[in-house]
């Protein structure tokens, strides 16, 4: 699911909108991406101070191309994540 989400989605957008996301959340991409995705990720979670609102107005946004994703039927959840599918 992540590699289908990293096509469609700017990093800065994702780095943004991680820092108002769980630790667990942030952690799990940050250990599933390559060096250098995680790199550019990183200078956005550590960079100057953004304002709340533009925080979740990216949290928004991701969130939108998920939903997108999901009505489309390119990624199928389920309560077992040994059956996720990603078409």
């Amino acid at each position: 699911m992540l590699v289908e989400l990293l096509r469609e989605l700017d990093l800065g957008l994702l780095g943004l909108a991680l820092r108002g996301a769980k630790k667990e959340t942030r952690e799990f991409i940050l250990r599933n991406v390559s060096g250098g995705i995680k790199k550019d990720i990183e200078d956005i979670l550590l960079g100057a101070p953004k304002p709340v609102n533009q925080v979740l107005e990216a949290m928004d946004k991701v969130m939108e191309i998920v939903c997108q994703k999901i009505e489309n039927g390119q990624i199928v959840l389920s309560k077992d994540s040994s059956e996720t599918i990603i078409d």
